[in-house]
């Protein structure tokens, strides 16, 4: 019973190790993204999407695929000066 208190241990330990490793992975993506959008780089934005990603804006149309979320993104960005 000891034995098994330990290993349960040691896994929970890497676990949450794990899971804050990965919140920290998150935030550490949405911080360049944000960067990357305040400073209108479209190129660097989309490096940090999958190689066929797909885009759900607060409109309800998704844009599928790097070629259309760059049109997207491209026209947003020239008509607005984004700050977050």
């Amino acid at each position: 019973m000891k034995r098994a208190s330990i290993i349960a241990a040691t896994a929970l330990t890497f676990a949450l190790q794990a899971q804050a490793a990965l919140a920290a992975t998150v935030t550490d993506v949405s911080a360049e993204w944000a960067g990357y959008w305040n400073a209108k780089n479209l190129k660097a934005i989309l490096t940090l999407y999958a190689p066929e990603p797909i885009f759900c804006p607060t409109n309800g149309k998704s844009w599928s695929g790097i070629a259309e979320i760059r049109k997207n993104f491209a026209g947003l960005l020239a008509v607005y000066d984004p700050r977050i």
